[in-house]
């Protein structure tokens, strides 16, 4: 007998040994109980636990072009409260990790009506534990800056200074914008249309007082707001934008005075 010949019988007597040992491990969990899952999944609710949301009205189209594109249907909402849901956690292995087991949500927030409302949360392991069951509530209110929801007309003013120009140009244009307040942030609206230089623009702004924070992105002109005013009796607001190149070879001043259309709503 050489030494392979020894060294395969080993090799046989350990895979053997195993083999056997596996067969013997598997007949012993057969004849013990099968392991009985008691522990219940864990929620943990994401978000916040008291909430706000606001009030939306319904809109068609975002224009940008100096027509609103929107239709006026006050108390109507275009967007569900964003619900951030909870994170299930169940045993595995000893350990409670994160699994992807279905989320049960009952309750509704109606966002057409200011009001209360309540979000139940549950979920059920495989093996039917039932977690405790965790709550959301959700406010529904309307936004602070309502009062300017709706379509207006807008005369806008541009002062146009080139290098090349000893006096300024002046013109003169008028469309129609609408203003949308936000689901999200109170006293915050945005404008579907605001004369920037040749541009129109949809500028996100927030009502501060009697005065109008303003953000928006303009792709080719350096941009700065002048001034903003909210008229006495909240009926008209305007915003003032200078828009010039960064070499200084020109710059538009432009005034936009916005005036609500009266309509049977308001």
């Amino acid at each position: 007998m050489n030494s392979r010949t020894i060294i395969s019988g080993f090799m046989f007597m350990i895979l053997l040994a195993l083999f056997l040992s596996c067969n013997d491990f598997e007949f012993k969990q057969h004849l013990t109980d099968p392991v009985v899952d008691t522990v219940a999944p864990v929620l943990n609710l994401l978000g916040k636990e008291i909430d706000t949301t606001y009030l939306q009205i319904s809109s068609t189209t975002l224009s940008t072009n100096g027509a609103s594109g929107y239709t006026w249907h006050p108390g109507n909402s275009t967007s569900n409260y964003p619900d951030p849901g909870a994170q299930v956690l169940d045993e595995i292995n000893g350990q409670m990790r994160c699994t992807d087991l279905p989320l049960e949500v009952t309750g509704v927030v109606n966002n057409k009506f200011p009001g209360r409302y309540v979000l139940y949360y549950n979920v059920k392991d495989l093996a039917g534990n039932k977690a405790a069951t965790v709550s959301r509530t959700v406010h529904v209110l309307e936004n602070s800056a309502a009062f300017l929801n709706g379509d207006y007309s807008v005369t806008c003013n541009c002062t146009v200074t080139t290098n090349n120009a000893n006096t300024p140009t002046v013109t003169t244009s008028s469309y129609t914008a609408a203003v949308v307040t936000s689901a999200k942030v109170n006293n915050q609206f945005k404008v579907t249309s605001l004369k920037t230089g040749p541009e129109y623009i949809v500028p996100s702004i927030t009502l501060v007082g009697n005065s109008l924070d303003v953000f928006y992105y303009t792709r080719n002109y350096n941009s700065k707001v002048t001034t903003t005013a909210l008229s006495p009796d909240k009926s008209s607001f305007s915003v003032e934008i200078q828009d010039y190149f960064s070499d200084g070879s020109f710059a538009y001043t432009c005034n936009n005075v916005y005036t609500k259309i009266k309509t049977e709503q308001n």
